[in-house]
């Protein structure tokens, strides 16, 4: 499959998966998660799905929750998406967001 397409179905899986997250998982008080990417591999059978989540010392418990409802997420990604076979997914922490995070951390104490 080409590459045009397989990035097509990850954008499709993004959107879908982020409204499904919205409304079926009840997350922590006070946190939010983004997808920031999502990345399908080439047979479309593995789908990487990463994840920023404010605030950051909640990643990892928000990872396991995701990880709990993986099986129900996917159930649900396959009713939207009117699919045979859904990408097995794995949920990663988007190490890049929380470098940024870092980053602008240490620009703030230096600037005051």
């Amino acid at each position: 499959m080409d590459q045009k397409k397989i990035e097509k179905f990850a954008s499709i899986i993004q959107k879908e998966l982020g409204e499904i997250i919205l409304r079926e998982i009840d997350l922590p008080r006070n946190s939010f998660i983004t997808i920031t990417k999502v990345i399908v591999s080439p047979d479309k059978r593995k789908a990487k799905i990463l994840i920023g989540v404010t605030p950051s010392n909640k990643t990892k418990e928000i990872l396991n929750l995701l990880l709990q409802e993986k099986r129900h997420l996917r159930s649900l990604l396959a009713h939207r998406l009117d699919i045979k076979r859904v990408p097995e997914i794995y949920f990663l922490e988007d190490k890049g967001l929380r470098v940024e995070e870092l980053l602008q951390e240490i620009d703030y104490r230096s600037n005051n």
